[in-house]
């Protein structure tokens, strides 16, 4: 008992101190200028190891956030937490730069209100990041050659609250209630490099402070020689998450030793109520398995970007669609060899959010330019296709009752091109997620 309270606590202390941590910046994408940041996966690691598929995937071992009727055929308490890295090569047609980067993946917690017919978990999960530096230079006569520089970092975190309930029999339902957290903050400024002339910064800062929700339902069909045909789907409405929002516009001079002589104010605004209009969300999955031996399945997410709206105005995304397919293998679960006890995870996915007039929203630039003091680009309208595959392994570590896990995850995956002066993004994730399972809440026996 003193054992399961003090995992209790640090689980506790941990989801508290992700409120210090929601202004990481997890991206250097220049493309998390656009929307509300780039959007994270809010999957877990097992997960993810087979593409992202997890709407009509069951597993009574895990949690499962991406549709919460998953959760149901959890019998024992389970804790889980991921770790994320990545290596990035952002370039264009000219250069390239590479950086590294890690952050907080997931944090969760989950057991049984009612063994086999409820079940109800609490965590965290970031939603979204933005994290870019980006420079471009204006060498035209008039109004003169001048630097602009656009600037953002923060995130907003999900703190949600998910069951999952039996309907009938093989027919589960389940609900998330997420609690939006964070901040973006955004700068673009304009410097001439002439003296004579008026420069000007623009800061813009938003903090998100709302609930949202999102409804599963799964359905599991026991088949011919024991295997399980399952089918999911989920449902999350359009809502607007509430939000306050800050505004500084300044012009300036630069002083001969760098310094800035504030000249006015142009605009100022101080915690002005507002919302960010969130998209409706439609997914659907199936999959076909056999217990503790194999799994094959595909997911199918669509996202009506186009109502995305930030304070009134629509942040000119296209609506796109996120398709994966992966599968999983256990040799023998039961093997006294402890290889043939281990998981083993492939998946691919493909992703199309597409950009058409993005700078609406966000101050009214049409070009990403330099990267680090790079060559200037300029993104057009254009689709910004995503594509990659990953694998992974799932360890089993030794306990009772119950085997908890390590799961080891990688991913190559391309976003962007380099041809039509755009941006191309690749990236080579690992992915760390580490399962607890431990028995809550039963009666002492006595013989």
């Amino acid at each position: 008992m003193i054992r399961n309270i003090r995992i209790a606590s640090i689980f506790i202390l941990l989801l508290i101190s992700t409120f210090q941590l929601q202004a990481q910046t997890a991206t250097f994408s220049p493309y998390s200028r656009y929307g509300i940041g780039e959007l994270l996966y809010n999957g877990y690691g097992w997960q993810r190891a087979m593409g992202g598929i997890s709407i009509g995937s069951w597993n009574a071992s895990h949690l499962n956030f991406m549709n919460p009727a998953g959760n149901t055929g959890d019998t024992v308490t389970i804790f889980e937490v991921g770790l994320n890295g990545e290596a990035l090569n952002i370039a264009n047609s000219t250069t390239s730069q590479n950086r590294l980067n890690g952050n907080i993946s997931y944090l969760s917690m989950g057991f049984p209100l009612k063994k086999g017919k409820w079940y109800l978990s609490i965590g965290m999960l970031p939603l979204s990041t933005a994290g870019y530096n980006i420079q471009q230079t204006n060498s035209g006569t008039e109004p003169g050659k001048a630097e602009f520089y656009y600037q953002g970092d923060g995130g907003f975190n999900r703190y949600f609250a998910s069951t999952g309930f039996k309907i009938a029999k093989g027919f589960w339902g389940g609900i998330n209630t997420s609690y939006v957290y964070g901040t973006v903050n955004r700068t673009n400024r304009v410097e001439f490099t002439e003296s004579g002339y008026v420069n000007s910064r623009m800061t813009n800062s938003i903090t998100l402070s709302d609930f949202s929700f999102e409804g599963g339902l799964m359905y599991n069909k026991p088949l011919k020689n024991g295997n399980v045909l399952t089918l999911g789907l989920t449902f999350a409405p359009s809502l607007g998450i509430n939000g306050k929002k800050n505004e500084l516009w300044v012009n300036y001079y630069k002083g001969s030793t760098g310094s800035e002589l504030k000249r006015d104010t142009i605009a100022f605004s101080d915690g002005v109520k507002g919302d960010i209009t969130f998209p409706m969300q439609v997914g659907f999955g199936f999959s076909v398995s056999r217990e503790n031996n194999w799994l094959i399945g595909f997911d199918a997410k669509y996202y009506q970007w186009e109502d995305l709206k930030i304070y009134g105005e629509n942040a000119g995304l296209n609506n796109s669609m996120r398709i994966a397919t992966g599968m999983q293998y256990i040799p023998d679960f039961k093997s006294m060899k402890y290889f043939n006890k281990v998981t083993y995870r492939i998946g691919a996915f493909y992703n199309s959010p597409k950009l058409t007039d993005p700078s609406s929203a966000m101050g009214g630039f049409f070009q990403i330019g330099k990267l680090s003091d790079k060559s200037a680009l300029e993104v057009k309208t254009s689709d910004i296709n995503e594509a990659g595959v990953n694998f992974g392994l799932g360890f089993p570590l030794r306990g009772k009752p119950y085997f908890s896990d390590l799961d080891l995850g990688f991913e190559l995956s391309e976003r962007g091109t380099i041809e039509n002066n755009l941006v191309r993004e690749r990236y080579f994730r690992i992915f760390l997620g580490l399962t607890f399972r431990e028995e809550w809440f039963n009666k002492p026996k006595f013989d």
